[in-house]
């Protein structure tokens, strides 16, 4: 199932915005001892306070460490 309609495919690739949508990504399991988060941006996002209701560390500066993350729509 696509998450988007064919006009949306149609019309994100022909944006011509300087904008850059950022996606941040935790990934939590028994055994880390710290939750992994990342950004999909160009450098580490750092000291980003998380939303008071984070099921870890909720409200505490925390860095997000930078990926490049690829989208393919089906």
């Amino acid at each position: 199932m696509s998450l988007l309609d064919d006009a949306k495919k149609e019309a994100y690739p022909r944006q011509t915005t300087s904008q850059k949508h950022t996606y941040f990504l935790e990934l939590r399991h028994p055994l880390f001892t710290s939750p992994i988060r990342f950004a999909n941006h160009d450098v580490n996002i750092e000291n980003l306070e998380l939303e008071a209701t984070a099921p870890a560390n909720a409200g505490e500066p925390f860095t997000f460490i930078w990926t490049r993350v690829i989208t393919q729509y089906a």
